[in-house]
Formats: C-alpha cells, structure tokens, sequence
C-alpha cells in the first residue's frame, strides 16, 4: 500500500473516530472501515463507464 493511501485511510479513520465520539477501544473498527471506504471509491474510480447501448439494455 503506498503512503499516499495510507495517510488517506488515516485521515478518515479518524474522522470516523470523531464521528462516533472518540472511543478507546475501537482503533481498528475506524481503520477497517475507512480502509473499505477508501478501496471501495479507488476500485469505483477505475471502473470504465458502460457503453449506452448496454446500460439501456441493462435497465429493460
């Protein structure tokens, strides 16, 4: 994993962590969550849009 990534899990592990009030005990529960977070919207990202034709096929 590059740094680059890592400091953004960790920027949102922790607003995770303020979200649900700051918590002791739940480091990793606020790493996992925004590691998916974060692997979710790169894995998103890369996807190529579907041709027209198919998404109009899709929706029928």
């Amino acid at each position: 994993m590059s740094p680059e990534i890592q400091i953004i899990i960790q920027e949102k592990a922790y607003s995770i962590w303020e979200a649900e009030g700051r918590p002791s005990d739940r480091g990793l529960d606020h790493w996992l969550k925004a590691e998916a977070g974060v692997t979710n919207n790169k894995i998103k990202s890369n996807r190529k849009p579907r041709p027209k034709k198919a998404a109009a096929k899709a929706e029928k």
